[in-house]
């Protein structure tokens, strides 16, 4: 009985998690084309990505992560390009930290922002490494060209089929914050970043927590979208400029820093 009934938590979580965005339309990446991707892993399924920020720490999306389930439940996968993550190397997790103010009982994509901090170094080589975060919240980066990577469905229909066997990535062009309030009804505010769907490229059904680069820097973590896969309306991701700060101070609890 106790085994059936964490079976269900576990495919109620899933399916939580699946209803967030995931990448239609991509490209396979190669290997050591994005080192700082991360794959977060709940019971050894993929839920969500993530982004190599330190070789202790894990920058991700508060969202992925449910504060009923133990540590010990996650890991996470890095080096590799493949979804099975044959070619990757796992990680146990230490500490999970996520923002203070993100709400679980009411979603508004604010404060959708979690560290999470490994046990043991990442050994960084030619197909790991930290991507570069932003030092202030100057830059709007409206207009620019980002790419986003993940191991998303590339349709919003929960079958393995729509299962990516390797690692998918899109450019997408940054959009200002105007056009993208008038997409939702619900506030978009300056912790958010939003990128068009021109072409139908779009972040898809679990890409949640995955990082959006622009030139060697990540500006946004991957929030949500539309619920068909963004066909109409802009993705939407929290603003990593808007919590330098807040980053900063949960790694110097225990005495680190950004490498850069």
């Amino acid at each position: 009985m106790r085994q059936l009934l964490f079976n269900i938590l576990l495919l109620c979580v899933l399916n939580a998690v699946w209803g967030q965005p995931r990448i239609r339309n991509g490209q396979n990446a190669k290997l050591g084309q994005f080192p700082y991707q991360a794959m977060l892993l709940l019971n050894n399924y993929n839920v969500c990505g993530g982004s190599i920020i330190h070789k202790r720490w894990i920058l991700t999306a508060a969202h992925c992560i449910k504060k009923t389930l133990n540590v010990d439940q996650y890991k996470i996968a890095i080096g590799g390009v493949k979804s099975n993550t044959k070619d990757s190397t796992k990680y146990t997790v230490e500490a999970i930290v996520r923002h203070e103010e993100f709400s679980d009982s009411f979603y508004d994509g604010l404060y959708d922002i979690a560290l999470m901090r490994l046990k043991s170094d990442i050994p960084f080589n030619k197909y790991v490494s930290p991507i570069k975060l932003p030092t202030n919240n100057s830059n709007q980066y409206e207009n620019d060209l980002a790419v986003l990577s993940g191991w998303g469905l590339t349709r919003n229909i929960p079958d393995r089929q729509y299962e990516p066997k390797v690692l998918q990535y899109v450019f997408m062009r940054i959009v200002e914050k105007r056009y993208c309030e008038m997409s939702y009804n619900y506030g978009i505010r300056d912790s958010h970043i939003c990128t068009s769907i021109d072409g139908g490229k779009s972040a898809c059904s679990g890409d949640s927590g995955g990082p959006l680069v622009v030139g060697d820097t990540q500006v946004g973590i991957v929030a949500f979208a539309d619920d068909y896969c963004a066909r109409s309306r802009p993705v939407v991701y929290s603003r990593v400029s808007f919590y330098i700060s807040w980053i900063k101070r949960q790694m110097t609890v225990y005495k680190d820093s950004l490498p850069y």
